[in-house]
């Protein structure tokens, strides 16, 4: 595997997880952060960018900090419903992906964790209100209920709780697995 997708809703621990995998992997890593792209509509391309270098191997490991799978998530609660990736595209998306041996972290801890670091960096966060925050919450968790039915969503995931496990724990087995 050469690329590893982590994602999950604000204040999810995603960015401590991918700074814990940065650290063990020294310089060998490529992140791609992945943000609201508020004032576009065109975005798949982003996302492609980022699979593009896994397929070529810029790196020992690419990381994307967020994805598509976050898009439908977000626009239903962000933009009312409007979804900025068509089936077309994220089923493209996919199909890269999985040629580039992808790999899914789903970074959810209780509601209440995600909830409570949000409110402390209200000020760098996208949704400004808690029924946002708590929509895009349940999003994912309604996302990966179903996740590997049907060709779509054939990528193999893994949940992280950090309030669980340790992030350094984690992303040391998690590179084991990533690098037999």
């Amino acid at each position: 595997m050469s690329l590893l997708i982590v994602e999950g809703p604000d204040a999810a621990g995603k960015t401590t997880l991918i700074d814990c995998i940065e650290a063990q992997l020294k310089g060998h890593i490529q992140v791609y952060h992945h943000g609201a792209y508020l004032k576009e509509s065109n975005i798949a391309h982003y996302y492609l960018q980022s699979i593009c270098s896994a397929l070529r191997r810029d790196s020992e490991l690419v990381v994307m900090d967020r994805s598509w799978i976050a898009e439908p998530i977000y626009g239903e609660v962000m933009r009312n419903g409007n979804n900025r990736i068509n089936k077309d595209e994220r089923y493209m998306l996919e199909v890269a992906a999985r040629l580039a041996g992808a790999k899914i972290v789903l970074c959810l801890p209780p509601f209440s964790v995600c909830e409570q670091k949000w409110s402390e960096r209200l000020d760098r966060e996208y949704p400004q209100k808690s029924e946002q925050l708590k929509g895009i919450y349940n999003g994912y968790q309604n996302e990966f209920q179903h996740w590997g039915n049907g060709l779509m969503h054939a990528m193999p995931w893994v949940h992280f709780d950090y309030t669980q496990t340790n992030n350094f724990k984690f992303a040391k087995a998690l590179l084991t697995g990533i690098q037999k």
